[in-house]
């Protein structure tokens, strides 16, 4: 198990992963949760190619921002390669969990 904790402008960020073993390993590349939001308020998230379920685990919703707009899906979503970056508000997703999926060649 592998993680870290980040400390900054008085918030306390526990960020914690698991790359699980076998049968797990052959579906599955890491687990990971998210305690806490970071003392930035919005990220951009790059595409990265990689499947993932997210599940927000302090309310359910997810919300996206592309630009203006603001897409809303319900507190689980999986998450798939996108052309493009998006942008999300850390407090409203500070609670989370997810699965990343392996990925096939």
């Amino acid at each position: 198990m592998a993680g870290g904790v980040i400390v900054g402008h008085h918030v306390l960020v526990l960020y914690v992963r698991h790359v699980p073993g076998p049968p797990l390993s052959a579906h599955v590349a890491e687990l990971w949760y998210l305690s806490a939001a970071p003392p930035h308020a919005a990220e951009r998230i790059l595409p990265s190619g990689t499947l993932q379920l997210v599940v927000n685990l302090d309310e359910d919703e997810l919300r996206i921002y592309d630009g203006p707009t603001l897409r809303r899906h319900s507190g689980a979503a999986v998450s798939g390669a996108y052309q493009s970056s998006f942008g999300v508000d850390t407090r409203e997703h500070a609670s989370m969990v997810g699965v990343q999926l392996m990925s096939r060649s």
